[in-house]
């Protein structure tokens, strides 16, 4: 990959760096949360602790912006909670699930206007998290064409209106194609014009505004260990482009003090293998690989630049040891083995545009692809809005797919290395 790709996707790192060692290292996660972050994980860079955390709510594709995917319910940035759609039944759910656990309404009182916490040392919040699974505003991320260049994120109503609303809690982001304005609406060709598209994220998790709060994002990746996993966020969609990043990950999958005994997960927005629309035939999927590539250099030639996205995730992840990998990218809710060991879980119904596939189609398709990559047919596969809640214990992992009209099935997973 050009020289220059690299460059611009790891130049803000050390001033990201130093942000995040103030904030992670030395001083509690949020300084309200009651929630100290004890040590680091490790003397890698971003990495800390989130102590005894074991339950994780996993939402992808949201996009709660109203653009894009959510556009079929709402027709602007400032409407999706005002009107029933689908973004606003899921995370209604949710909440009702938490009413359960004494997470909300408990915890939680509206103030001026936004959801704010109200208890932050109840036993079940300081062991929950969200994990937003990416596209988590559509559909350029915390920005439309080049306004966004005009204000603080962490100040902007885009943000405020609709993350603040949510009854997500505490919540740990990272970054999809939309997030990055990848087949977005609009934008510049300009490589640094992008990355401080995505950074505006980043640069939420920073600021000190009152509806940031709960928004975590230290970065375009990080690492995070729980007492029973570690948890290794990529961005998937710059990571093929991106040898910084790759760099990272090797380092802090590597490290000498790494608990072999914890759970390997790794949250990536795009799973390693799709059974969706993006699966290895489609031909929308084939010309995947050079769009991506053309996104972050614009003047690579097509030639020898092909396939599906997530294959070459794959190609460039399959040696690492990972037990289970969190994704989102495609719009519906899933889980299965693949022929690593690895369980790939899916979340992404959290209310873009559904998807759909016939099961025994795609079987056929990696048959006959000679592509081993399915141990067996799916766990669970649902066309279905809807998040999963995922328990954490020593020698397996729960995960609760719940889904609209009262849609539900348990998936144990245990470990297959």
């Amino acid at each position: 990959m050009p020289k220059i790709c690299n460059d611009i996707l790891s130049d803000s790192f050390e001033s990201y760096r130093k942000k995040f060692n103030k904030k992670y290292r030395f001083k509690s996660i949020r300084e309200k949360c009651h929630f100290r972050n004890k040590k680091p994980a490790d003397s890698l860079d971003l990495s800390f602790n989130l102590g005894s955390v074991d339950r994780l709510d996993l939402v992808g594709c949201q996009g709660v912006s109203g653009h894009s995917g959510s556009i079929y319910n709402s027709g602007n940035i400032f409407s999706v909670f005002h009107n029933e759609n689908n973004q606003s039944e899921v995370a209604y759910m949710l909440n009702e699930k938490r009413r359960r656990w004494r997470v909300h309404p408990d915890n939680f009182q509206i103030r001026s206007g936004y959801i704010s916490p109200r208890y932050r040392d109840e036993s079940v919040m300081a062991k929950t998290v969200t994990l937003l699974l990416g596209d988590n505003f559509y559909s350029d991320g915390l920005g439309y064409k080049k306004w966004f260049t005009t204000f603080n994120p962490g100040q902007s109503k885009h943000f405020a209106f609709n993350f603040s609303r949510l009854p997500y809690g505490r919540s740990f982001a990272i970054l999809g194609n939309h997030d990055w304005g990848l087949w977005g609406r609009g934008g510049s060709h300009d490589l640094k014009y992008k990355l401080k598209l995505a950074h505006n994220q980043v640069d939420v998790c920073y600021s000190n505004e009152k509806q940031t709060i709960d928004w975590n994002m230290p970065y375009r990746y990080y690492h995070f260990t729980t007492g029973f996993a570690d948890y290794y966020c990529i961005d998937s969609t710059s990571f093929p482009d991106d040898e910084k990043q790759q760099e990272w990950l090797k380092a802090v999958f590597c490290r000498k003090d790494k608990d072999g005994n914890k759970w390997q997960i790794l949250v990536s927005h795009h799973p390693l293998v799709s059974l969706g629309k993006r699966n290895l035939r489609n031909p929308k999927s084939l010309g995947d690989r050079y769009k991506y590539t053309k996104y972050f250099t614009p003047t690579v030639s097509k030639s020898g630049v092909e396939g599906p996205h997530n294959k070459y995730l794959y190609a460039l992840l399959e040696s690492y040891s990972f037990d289970i990998i969190l994704s989102a990218h495609d719009h519906f809710l899933a889980g299965y083995y693949l022929t690593n060991g690895a369980f790939q879980v899916i979340s992404g119904g959290g209310g873009a545009k559904l998807e759909k596939i016939e099961w025994d189609h795609t079987r056929k398709l990696y048959s006959s692809l000679k592509f081993p990559v399915l141990i067996k047919e799916p766990e669970i596969y649902q066309s279905q809005h809807g998040y999963i809640t995922m328990y954490v214990y020593s020698n397996k992992i729960d995960l609760h797919y719940y889904w609209l009209y009262n849609g539900y099935k348990k998936v144990s997973v245990r470990k297959q290395r």
